[in-house]
């Protein structure tokens, strides 16, 4: 059994029934088995840990779709995310969770 180079099959040649089907070798894509398990992996620390290099990952795809408007959004996420500590406090306060 050799492998073809292109398309990574197994199988030495072409069997009929792809030619017909398909037209050529079927090229086979497993790349979903990457994600397997990948939710073992969640917790606070591995989300803290990965966290800039996604952050980092969506600017760099942002800034050439529209960077006028990532200049407008950046601000406004960045206020957003300074204020959410005040009202979790008042939540906790108001119903009485102790600290």
């Amino acid at each position: 059994m050799t492998t073809d180079e292109k398309t990574g099959s197994g199988a030495a040649g072409l069997s009929d029934s792809e030619r017909l089907l398909f037209g050529g070798a079927l090229a086979y894509d497993i790349g979903w088995d990457r994600h397997e398990g990948a939710w073992l992996s969640l917790g606070l620390w591995s989300t803290a840990r990965q966290l800039p290099r996604l952050v980092g990952t969506g600017l760099r795809l942002a800034h050439p779709a529209d960077p006028r408007a990532l200049r407008v959004v950046l601000p406004q996420a960045a206020a957003f995310e300074a204020s959410l500590p005040s009202p979790s406090t008042g939540t906790h306060d108001a119903l009485g969770s102790t600290r």
